[in-house]
C-alpha cells in the first residue's frame, strides 16, 4: 500500500521539530510570544479532555493578543485525527500551546468568536511557529484549518482579556452565530493534504509562508463559504 506523501514528509521533519520552547512576551519580544502560565490538569472520568491550570495567552505576529483562561475545558481538537500517526496525539507538547488557544477561539458553545475565522486560523500558524513547529509542518496545520475547520460570519465585542494586552475574549451571553462546523472527517481531506504536502515540499527551503498557503487555499478553494474579515473595536488593531 502506497504511503501517503504527508506521512513522508512529515515523519522526516520528526526528529528536527523542536519541543515548545514557549518563547516569553517581554519589553524585547512583543510578537509571536506567549503570557500567563502554561498548564493542563486532568478531568476525573474523561481521557479526551482537559482543564486549564492558569490564565494563559499569546501575542500573534501583528501584536494582537489571544488568551484562554483558568479552567478552560479543552480537547486538543484543532489537531486533526489524521495527523496522529505521525504527529502524535491532542496533547503532544508540540502543539498543544497553539491548540487550546486556537480551541477557545473557535468555541461555539461559549461564543468566543470575537475574532474573524481568517485571523484565528492565522493564528494558529503563528502559535505553531512560536512553539517551534517548523514551517512547513505548520502550514501544512494551517491550511487543514483554514481549509476544513469552523468558520463563522458575525463577530461580538468582547471583554478584555487578563494577562494579554490587545486583547479581547468570551463575549455577552446569547449571541447569535451564522456558523459552518470543521469538516475534518471529509473523506477527501486526506488526498488533498497529500497532494499541499508535495507542493510545498517541491517549493523548496522557503516554502511554507501564509502567503504560499493562500495561494493554494484560492486555487483549490476558490469560493469561500463565508465573508471576508471584519474591522475589530480593539484601538490600535485591525483584523487581518
Amino acid at each position: 500500500m502506497r504511503v501517503p506523501a504527508i506521512f513522508v514528509i512529515l515523519a522526516t521533519l520528526v526528529a528536527s521539530a523542536a519541543q515548545a520552547q514557549e518563547p516569553r512576551c517581554d519589553q524585547s519580544l512583543k510578537t509571536n510570544c506567549f503570557t500567563g502560565e502554561f498548564g493542563l490538569l486532568d478531568i476525573p472520568g474523561s481521557n479526551s479532555e482537559k482543564r486549564l491550570a492558569h490564565d494563559f495567552g499569546f501575542k500573534d505576529s501583528i501584536g494582537v493578543g489571544w488568551e484562554t483562561r483558568r479552567d478552560d475545558v479543552t480537547n486538543g481538537a484543532s489537531i486533526p485525527r489524521f495527523f496522529h500517526p505521525v504527529i502524535g496525539d491532542n496533547w503532544d507538547e508540540r502543539y498543544i500551546r497553539a491548540a487550546v488557544i486556537h480551541d477557545r477561539y473557535c468555541d461555539v458553545v461559549k461564543a468566543h468568536n470575537v475574532r474573524s475565522w481568517q485571523t484565528t486560523h492565522r493564528m494558529f500558524y503563528d502559535a505553531l511557529l512560536a512553539s517551534g513547529v517548523g514551517r512547513k509542518r505548520a502550514a501544512l496545520m494551517y491550511y487543514a484549518v483554514y481549509n476544513f475547520g469552523p468558520s463563522w460570519d458575525t463577530l461580538a465585542s468582547g471583554s478584555k482579556c487578563r494577562v494579554t494586552d490587545h486583547c479581547i475574549q468570551v463575549v455577552r451571553p446569547g449571541q447569535t452565530f451564522v456558523r459552518f462546523d470543521d469538516r475534518y472527517d471529509d473523506p477527501g481531506l486526506p488526498s488533498e493534504l497529500d497532494a499541499v504536502a508535495k507542493e510545498l515540499e517541491a517549493g523548496g527551503p522557503e516554502a511554507g509562508t501564509p502567503e504560499d498557503v493562500m495561494q493554494i487555499s484560492a486555487r483549490r478553494h476558490p469560493i469561500r463559504r463565508l465573508i471576508s474579515p471584519i474591522e475589530l473595536g480593539t484601538p490600535g488593531i485591525q483584523d487581518r
